[in-house]
């Protein structure tokens, strides 16, 4: 039986989990752009503020390509709802935050 994630060493995760950081893209906002229109779309006026956050947010570093988005909303629980029917995994929901991944 192997040994819990809990228990591996940094090397050992890493060598699982590389961290790998690319130079900025622009595509990365491009990428924010067209996620955050369908967010707005699904999510309707209970999104009351769509954010890009993390490092491809700042554009002139290196960052993990993967795109951040921060989605303030009125009810935690429905878009969950909402963005999982859309794809999105729901990672962790309780009463005021829902942690979700896509891709």
């Amino acid at each position: 039986m192997e040994k819990p994630l809990s228990e591996w060493t940094l090397e050992e995760l890493w060598a699982l989990f590389p961290i790998m950081l690319t130079a900025p893209d622009p595509a990365w906002e491009k990428q924010f752009e067209r996620e955050s229109g369908r967010l707005k779309t699904l999510l309707g006026k209970s999104a009351l503020g769509i954010h890009h956050i993390g490092s491809t947010a700042v554009g002139t570093i290196a960052a993990k390509p993967i795109v951040d988005i921060l989605v303030e909303t009125d009810d935690p629980h429905r878009a969950a709802r909402l963005l999982g029917e859309q794809g999105y995994i729901i990672m962790n929901c309780t009463e005021r935050r829902a942690s979700l991944n896509k891709g």
